[in-house]
């Protein structure tokens, strides 16, 4: 239990550094989607994008405390999700 809130924690302080870094370095139009084309299918302003991101940062670790099944493995996998969103928001908008 003890070291699942320390994890949640963790991943939700990386996930609002995340955000402010993010706020300066990312341009104002973040491209959250491409399509199989390779042109840019969804395009938000960057505060709309990074306050998704970071809801979606808040549930996970959300989850990630929360979780008293023996299935700690689904919400692990959860946060493995969220990283790979986290680069590649990165990889398209820079």
């Amino acid at each position: 239990m003890k070291s699942s809130v320390v994890i949640g924690g963790s991943f939700l302080i990386f996930t609002i550094i995340y955000c402010v870094v993010g706020y300066f370095v990312l341009p104002d139009q973040l491209v959250m989607q491409i399509s199989t084309g390779g042109e840019p299918s969804l395009v938000l302003s960057k505060p709309v994008g990074l306050l998704i991101i970071l809801a979606l940062g808040i549930i996970t670790s959300v989850f990630v405390v929360g979780n008293k099944s023996d299935k700690q493995y689904r919400s692990y996998m959860m946060m493995l999700i969220m990283v790979i969103v986290y680069v590649l928001v990165w990889v398209f908008n820079l």
